[in-house]
C-alpha cells in the first residue's frame, strides 16, 4: 500500500479522500490501523469499551484505579465515573478494528459499577463508546522506522494514555535523527 515513487498514495484511511499529499517522511501514530497500511509490522487490534455515568452527588472516589490484572480501570471525572475494560471476557470478539459495544462486556462494566465501585449508590449511565488499541508480543511500544522514511509510534498495549506522549516524543526524535 506504500508507494515509493513520486506518485500520491491513495488510501481509504485519509481524512481528505479527495486530496493527494506528497511527503518526505511519514509517521503513523493512529493505534492499530497500521496493520492495514504496513502489513509487515506485528500489531493486533483490541477494542476497549467505555461507559461514563451522569454526575453523582458527593462522589468520593479520587484517583485512577485498576482492577482484575488491569483489564478494568476507572476514575472520577467531574463527579462521574469513567469505567473501561472487559475485553478479557472475550479476547477473540474484541480483537477487532470495528467500533461498538458487545452485550457481555457492557453487562460486566455495569455489574462492576453496581457491586464494586458504587455499591448501594444510585447512578445512571450517560454515554457508551469504544476505542481501538494496538497490541503486540512485547509490552514495549513499537517506535521505529519500519520502512525508509516511514515511521510509527504504536502498540502501546492498552497503556496509550500513560505512555502515548513519551512515544510521540521518541518517534519525533527518531525522525529528526534520520535527517529532515
Amino acid at each position: 500500500m506504500l508507494d515509493k515513487s513520486d506518485k500520491p498514495v491513495e488510501t481509504n484511511y485519509c481524512i481528505h479522500q479527495s486530496r493527494s499529499v506528497y511527503l518526505q517522511k511519514v509517521n503513523f501514530s493512529n493505534k492499530c490501523l497500521h496493520q492495514k497500511l504496513i502489513p509487515s509490522i506485528n500489531i493486533e487490534p483490541g477494542r476497549g469499551q467505555v461507559i461514563i455515568t451522569k454526575p453523582i452527588k458527593n462522589l468520593k472516589a479520587a484517583g485512577t484505579f485498576h482492577y482484575d490484572k488491569g483489564y478494568y480501570y476507572f476514575r472520577n471525572i467531574n463527579n462521574r465515573i469513567l469505567l473501561g475494560g472487559g475485553r478479557n471476557i472475550d479476547f477473540e470478539a474484541e480483537k477487532t478494528t470495528t467500533f461498538g459495544q458487545t452485550p457481555s462486556v457492557q453487562l460486566a462494566l455495569e455489574n462492576l459499577l453496581k457491586t464494586v465501585i458504587l455499591p448501594n449508590q444510585k447512578f445512571e449511565i450517560d454515554l457508551r463508546w469504544s476505542g481501538i488499541m494496538a497490541f503486540g508480543n512485547t509490552l514495549e511500544p513499537l517506535i521505529a522506522e519500519v520502512e525508509h522514511d516511514i515511521f510509527c509510534a504504536t502498540r502501546c498495549n492498552g497503556m496509550g494514555i500513560a505512555i502515548g506522549s513519551q512515544s510521540g516524543e521518541d518517534v519525533a526524535e527518531l525522525v529528526i535523527k534520520s535527517g529532515l
